[in-house]
């Protein structure tokens, strides 16, 4: 009987995260700026990337992609908490509400 082979170094268990086309848009929405430096050092690897430290300058870009047919994203990460105001208060705006309509979005 054959047991499961576990990678042996730490390195190996990313082999191959890079390779490939990167077509999915993942926007990140948070204001510390240790977390942001995570989010991109992980997810950098795999997604195109959009990092906002406030809602005002997500809440900007988004109107700009809708407006210009741009890259939406396909998720977005958000901090609850914000320095100009909570996601959750960004989500009530009818505006926010209809240009987020199909996106997905995880509030952390």
């Amino acid at each position: 009987m054959r047991g499961i082979q576990l990678p042996t170094k730490a390195g190996n268990m990313y082999k191959g995260m890079t390779s490939g086309k990167i077509d999915r848009n993942l926007w990140i929405l948070e204001d510390d700026d240790e977390a942001r430096s995570l989010y991109t050092k992980t997810l950098g690897l795999r997604y195109r990337l959009q990092v906002f430290d406030r809602a005002a300058s997500f809440l900007e870009a988004l109107r700009k992609a809708s407006a210009e047919g741009g890259a939406r994203p396909d998720l977005v990460i958000a901090d609850l908490r914000l320095p100009d105001e909570s996601f959750v208060s960004l989500l009530s705006k009818p505006e926010t509400k209809e240009l987020l309509a199909e996106q997905k979005f995880l509030i952390v």
